[in-house]
């Protein structure tokens, strides 16, 4: 090779570094950006202003309403003629996990025959690109075409894994890189419901540790923030009020959305169950996993799913469906002549009661039924919803 071109090629791969970040050298020193989990942070726990845990007032744990929501999701997901399609949506990192992710289902005898799993995550399609494509790269479409691929319909599309991130964003003082996120998944969630129906349930999780990465836009603490997003996006189908609002997605215009693996853990600093991130788990450029950071992720997914009360009786096959969580004491008896779940008194449980349960869910009602306030105790909630399935067509 001549000396010029040899210039020439290091001159351009100069320059690529100097305009794609991703190929600036992992910081390995940076082994701890001080921040903690939120599944370890306290209601009492403030970053910038934000309490931990993943639902609500620093716990971990799925509030009743929700739960009963996702409980029913979760039991609905079964074979399509004779499938279930399990997709991931994401970015590059999404691709990699997942695809180690996708071994381990095929060679777990343990994980449920009718399980199709493919992977829509693809490199370069940030939070941002799904919302807005760049021309001539549609992730949507790519989507639809690896499903087709794998020998899927959309009615046999049933469960999402989702995670993302917003690129070419930098930190602020507050936490606009996480609001805007959250803005991107609720076009994201709403567009999946609209394109595939048949989606019962969507889990989520955030970023993995970024400290190590140097120069591009998923360093910490946006990847850490990102946690935030996730549990607004959860905590406005709630009807929570959060630093994002509310009503902008609910259970209507969107599956129901749960959290799967919180994955973030600060670096080499141990959280609660022990995860930490080595310098080793990341490629050179620091933010995207090595085989050893794409095996943890699939990992974590591989033990939640095979576990969770949320995922284990369909991914499993074996395990048994989610069990109501409805106590007897708020379920109690129906005004005289009155079935359970009708809310206009014609004597039928349907899809009008069910738009009455869905125009009041989430309001303190005092006029019952006729407001979906089926079970009497003065607000529209998931335990409303629950009767109104039970008797959902009697």
């Amino acid at each position: 090779m001549s000396k010029k071109l040899t210039s020439v090629l290091l001159f351009l791969l100069l320059m690529q570094i100097s305009v794609n970040p991703l190929l600036a050298a992992k910081n390995c020193a940076n082994t701890s950006v001080g921040f903690i989990p939120l599944i370890d942070m306290g209601a009492n726990q403030l970053y910038k202003g934000q309490s931990g845990g993943l639902y609500v007032n620093g716990s971990n744990s799925v509030p009743l309403a929700h739960l009963q929501m996702a409980q029913i999701a979760a039991g609905q997901v079964k074979p399509v003629n004779g499938k279930i399609g399990f997709i991931s949506v994401g970015m590059s990192n999404v691709s990699q996990e997942f695809i180690v992710f996708q071994e381990l289902v095929d060679s777990d005898p343990g994980v449920q025959n009718s399980i199709v799993t493919v992977n829509g995550a693809q490199s370069g399609q940030s939070a941002d690109r799904w919302v807005t494509p760049e021309p001539g790269t549609n992730p949507w479409s790519v989507l639809s075409s690896r499903i087709s691929s794998a020998g899927l319909s959309k009615e046999q599309v049933q469960v999402v894994w989702l995670k993302q991130a917003n690129r070419d964003t930098a930190e602020t003082p507050g936490l606009e890189d996480a609001m805007l996120l959250k803005s991107n998944l609720v076009y994201m969630v709403k567009k999946l419901k609209t394109d595939y129906p048949a989606i019962k349930i969507i889990y989520v999780s955030s970023r993995i540790y970024a400290g190590y990465a140097s120069g591009h836009s998923s360093i910490e603490p946006l990847a850490y923030e990102s946690g935030f997003a996730f549990r607004w996006l959860i905590q406005d189908q709630m009807g929570i009020t959060n630093p994002t609002g509310t009503s902008e997605i609910d259970y209507n215009n969107s599956p129901v959305i749960v959290w799967a693996p919180y994955i973030w853990a600060d670096g080499l600093n141990p959280r609660s169950d022990g995860l930490v991130w080595k310098c080793e788990d990341f490629q050179d450029d620091g933010g995207h996993p090595s085989a050893s950071g794409e095996l943890k992720v699939a990992q974590m997914l591989m033990n939640f799913f095979k576990t969770s009360p949320l995922a284990a009786s369909w991914f499993t096959g074996s395990a048994p469906p989610p069990t109501m969580n409805v106590s007897p004491s708020k379920t109690p008896t129906p005004p005289s002549g009155q079935k359970p779940g009708d809310a206009n008194g014609d004597n039928k449980v349907d899809g009008l009661d069910y738009v009455v349960w869905l125009n009041n869910y989430n309001k303190t009602v005092s006029n019952g039924s006729a407001s979906g306030d089926f079970d009497g105790n003065g607000k529209v909630d998931g335990l409303d919803y629950v009767i109104w399935l039970v008797n959902y067509n009697k």
